[in-house]
């Protein structure tokens, strides 16, 4: 080897030896916990009274008055409050930190990088921040990188806090942190009236108590179980006959509104773009202590998770939701599904005895083998 190459090839392993020095990350095991992530086990949950998320260009903006939460940045709707308390309890039992990165290089390796991390501030009631960190992606199944805002070091720390359906798909979503529960049905209501209305047509339940109750079986349940006495009536206009009301399908409908589950919060400030303002189908169910509580749906749209849904709100709440098409169609039942089955009319011309007749066998001739 001539002297030009070797000093080239000196330049190369020396160039290499400088990068590798001035650009390697050290690596560490289970090390002294950081004073920040040690604070973490010291944070007061309770005092936490906003919570403000970013990843990109999506923001999430949950606030607390008193022990409700709302959504701030979904027109103040109600958030869910077991979502949030799970987020506040995983980031207070941070733990086992293990370094694994000190330079803003390396960020974008753990995803903890100012454009793709998850950042997450917990602020007082003073707007003080309590608590600021930046969630990476996973380590693992039971682990996540975070990076303390501010500082250079990556982590990985237990739980996942990634693992979490408000956290699921590639974008921070505000609407995943909203309550999904648009109405239930109080454990210990007793429905005494239900009005269905739709584009099709009108059907009235009305509860008409029976003279002759049947027994309760000892296996029956009591929310699909039919009787042979309906206390149950249907009419299909305020001023038709009430005939016998198909038991299990009044049933089924009182247990679809024990759980009516939103699927997407919308704008409700154009309530006639949205098909709600009036409302073409709804559902009205009056109780036996006399309220009255409305479920009126709307225009069918496409759900942004995918798969079709209607508008929806709730008479006497500010939401304005999407529904998915099943929930809507558990609760608008039409007459005809409502209606018991009926036996067929009899004949008046045949006696009800003679209605049906055995025919008589005819003798076995002589000579056959019978």
């Amino acid at each position: 080897m001539n002297p030009r190459n070797l000093s080239m090839l000196l330049a190369i392993i020396i160039g290499a030896g400088l990068l590798y020095y001035f650009e390697k990350d050290p690596y560490s095991g289970p090390t002294e916990v950081p004073v920040a992530i040690a604070a973490f086990t010291q944070l007061d949950v309770q005092q936490v009274m906003r919570i403000e998320m970013m990843q990109g260009t999506h923001s999430v903006v949950l606030e607390r008055q008193g022990d409700s939460w709302s959504v701030a940045s979904v027109w103040d709707y109600p958030a869910d409050h077991q979502e949030i308390d799970r987020l506040l309890a995983d980031i207070r039992s941070i733990a086992a930190a293990h370094q694994r990165a000190s330079k803003v290089a390396s960020h974008s390796t753990f995803d903890v990088s100012d454009e793709a991390g998850l950042k997450i501030a917990l602020k007082d009631s003073s707007g003080q921040t309590m608590t600021d960190l930046v969630i990476g992606k996973r380590d693992g199944f039971s682990r996540s990188f975070i990076r303390i805002a501010g500082s250079n070091e990556v982590y990985s720390v237990s739980p996942n806090l990634r693992a979490r359906a408000a956290f699921a798909g590639s974008t921070l979503e505000a609407g995943r942190w909203t309550d999904k529960v648009l109405f239930r049905l109080p454990a210990d209501a007793v429905v005494r009236r239900m009005h269905i209305e739709t584009p099709d047509g009108v059907s009235q339940l009305i509860w008409k108590p029976s003279e002759n109750p049947p027994a309760p079986q000892e296996d029956e349940n009591p929310l699909v179980s039919g009787t042979e006495d309906p206390l149950w009536m249907v009419r299909s206009s305020a001023e038709g006959e009430l005939i016998p009301a198909d038991e299990t399908t009044v049933k089924g409908i009182i247990s679809s509104l024990k759980n009516v589950q939103a699927a997407w919060p919308i704008d409700p400030s154009d309530m006639a773009a949205l098909g709600l303002d009036p409302a073409s189908s709804f559902i009205e169910v009056e109780l036996a202590d006399g309220s009255i509580h409305t479920i009126q749906f709307g225009q069918e749209r496409e759900l942004p998770a995918g798969g079709q849904g209607f508008t929806a709100r709730v008479v006497g709440d500010h939401r304005t939701v999407m529904v998915r098409q099943w929930i809507k169609d558990s609760l608008l039942k039409g007459a005809d599904v409502l209606r018991a089955a009926q036996d067929p009319p009899q004949d008046p011309d045949v006696p009800e005895d003679d209605a049906v007749l055995p025919v008589p066998e005819a003798d076995p001739a002589p000579d056959s083998d019978g």
